[in-house]
């Protein structure tokens, strides 16, 4: 694509941003959808760790545009 990155560089920088802003030792237990956002991506997933909580998060171009823990935005 246009974009530079793939579904799977998507996943993953999603993945470690998620896991980086839930801290505690977080990590992704599952990702329940990629898709398309703009020219980037929308991965959406969960963590498990001091409790399990889902994240969605959107990347273009190899940046982390947003990363939604449950209801708050970091």
């Amino acid at each position: 694509n246009d974009a530079g990155e793939d579904v799977g560089t998507a996943v993953a920088l999603c993945s470690e941003a998620a896991e980086r802003s839930k801290g505690d030792g977080a990590k992704v237990s599952e990702i329940d959808a990629v898709t398309r956002e703009g020219s980037g991506w929308k991965v959406e997933g969960s963590l498990r760790g001091s409790g399990n909580v889902e994240f969605t998060c959107g990347t273009t171009s190899g940046r982390i545009d947003y990363v939604r823990l449950g209801d708050s935005v970091t």
